[in-house]
């Protein structure tokens, strides 16, 4: 159940435009695809998550020639990453010694040699290094020593947040989990810049919905609407790349759970609202939803009619609940 709402992309961008400590969340429309007057579907036509002055708005970083991007302060930004095990980019890095993989989504390889240079892949290969470094040692809690020097902190909570309250299957340090680092164009002595999370992408196994691919119920208790999932060191998770991840790591700092716990009642009635936008997307795909199962699940319009509107409603109802679930771990 679940599996067919055609919404999760929508209620996912629609909690994160709730969530100020993310700079940038795409815009996402729902669509109907013909071809030669054929309908083949219903999509959902967001923009690409890419540098961009109205997207991810940090310096693009091209290799201009001469080596100048690849000293300081250029080299520093921007990058665009993404935790991402499948090593899918032109260019991954390991973090740490073994905590996984993470893509150089941008600046990538260009025929004409403008793209990233092995100068720039050192670079933030070693940054993100150092960024582990910090969080996993003794010293991670503090301010100036820690984890801190490294992310930025609204987008962490921001971010953890989003998905956490989606418990989106590859969220766990595992595939599709964006960061940025912007240029550093104040340095100072210790000063590294700041990693940004963002912005959220890839919701399809998410929000009461994770089978695997014969069709058995991921473990970790990905489709409840109750329990941690990105928390803690849940070891029936296997979708992540490390025993102990990021999440695991920043939610073992007391200071980043207090941070977490207030920042949700600030947001909470702001993402509780997302259902009344999901009841307004639904009926404005309905028509669409029930011919897309017909056209994919080989099924008539009565059986669809009846089908879809539940699967809708389901994962209505599991966002909702576990909306009130979080606000119940958020009040002890």
């Amino acid at each position: 159940m679940g599996t067919n709402s055609l919404l999760r992309t929508a209620a996912a961008m629609y909690l994160g435009a709730q969530l100020e400590g993310l700079a940038w969340t795409p815009t996402a429309v729902p669509v109907d695809l013909y071809v030669n007057g054929t309908f083949l579907g219903a999509y959902v036509l967001i923009e690409r998550v890419m540098i961009d002055p109205g997207r991810i708005a940090i310096h693009e970083l091209k290799n201009n020639g001469d080596g100048g991007n690849d000293q300081p302060p250029e080299v520093t930004g921007g990058y665009l990453l993404e935790w991402d095990d499948g090593e899918t980019a032109d260019h991954n890095v390991l973090v740490g010694a073994d905590r996984g993989w993470v893509g150089i989504r941008e600046p990538e390889d260009e025929d004409d040699g403008s793209g990233i240079t092995a100068t720039q892949v050192d670079y933030i290969d070693r940054y993100l290094d150092d960024v582990d470094a910090a969080l996993f040692g003794a010293n991670f809690t503090d301010p100036e020593l820690g984890w801190r020097q490294y992310i930025d902190v609204a987008s962490a909570v921001d971010y953890y947040l989003a998905m956490e309250l989606s418990k989106v299957d590859d969220g766990n340090m595992y595939g599709s989990v964006m960061m940025y680092k912007a240029r550093d164009t104040n340095p100072v002595p210790g000063d590294q810049g700041e990693l940004f999370f963002g912005p959220l992408w890839d919701f399809d196994a998410s929000m009461g919905y994770g089978t695997d691919w014969v069709g058995e119920d991921v473990p970790g208790g990905l489709i409840e609407p109750t329990g941690w999932y990105l928390r803690d060191q849940n070891p029936e998770i296997e979708a992540k790349q490390s025993s102990v991840t990021w999440f695991n790591r920043l939610n073992q700092d007391p200071g980043f759970r207090a941070l977490v716990a207030e920042r949700w009642q600030e947001v909470r009635a702001d993402l509780a609202s997302s259902d009344t936008y999901l009841a307004e997307q639904q009926g404005l795909v309905v028509e669409s939803a029930i011919r897309n199962q017909m056209l994919w699940e080989g099924i008539g319009e009565d059986e669809a009619r009846e089908w879809w509107p539940a699967e809708a409603a389901y994962m209505r109802t599991w966002l909702q609940q576990r909306i009130a679930w979080m606000d119940f771990q958020y009040a002890q």
